[in-house]
């Protein structure tokens, strides 16, 4: 009998150690592991799961439209890298204040999750904070009308960038952003 293993080992700031074997035998139980290495990029990412209630109670999240390749012209969640030495909160304030000039406290984030997933040769961990915006400030700002609900987002043809279907699913498993 075989199985499939992969194993994180080690993680710095821009790198993460992959040891992984993609057949292991049945003799592994006994501590007989063979393993190849493989080296991986590791991408640290800020996301906003920016949401607000309307007045009419619908609940709504926003997104943007991704400007560059990859996948340009994708839906995606307000963010990006963190920085080294910064932490996740400031990375994320530096970033909505770049993207949507918004002013944000870092104390009106609210950790939600992290998630991980690897494509090819990189290792991305997604820290996602929810910001509950009223409908008022969102207007002063004149933010662009990029505003869904979840089942719009959930739709198959709904054109969501690449690594965000886990976090919409959870979403919607979760009942929605909590306040």
């Amino acid at each position: 009998q075989s199985f499939s293993l992969a194993i994180l080992l080690k993680k710095s700031k821009r790198r993460c150690l992959i040891l992984e074997r993609l057949r292991l035998p049945s003799f592994a139980k006994q501590g007989r592991l063979e393993l190849l290495d493989r080296e991986q990029t590791t991408r640290h990412i800020v996301l906003a799961a920016i949401h607000c209630t309307t007045a009419n109670g619908q609940k709504k999240i926003f997104l943007q439209r991704r400007l560059k390749d990859p996948q340009k012209g994708s839906w995606e969640f307000p963010g990006g890298k963190i920085e080294p030495g910064e932490t996740p909160q400031a990375a994320l304030k530096r970033e909505l204040k770049e993207e949507l000039n918004l002013e944000i406290d870092e104390s009106k984030f609210k950790f939600y999750a992290k998630y991980q997933h690897h494509l090819y040769d990189t290792c991305t961990i997604l820290e996602v904070f929810c910001l509950n915006l009223s409908t008022s400030l969102l207007q002063n700002k004149q933010l662009p009308d990029n505003w869904f609900s979840l089942a719009e987002c959930a739709q198959d043809n709904f054109n969501l960038i690449q690594g965000s279907h886990p976090i919409l699913l959870d979403f919607l498993s979760r009942g929605m952003l909590h306040d």
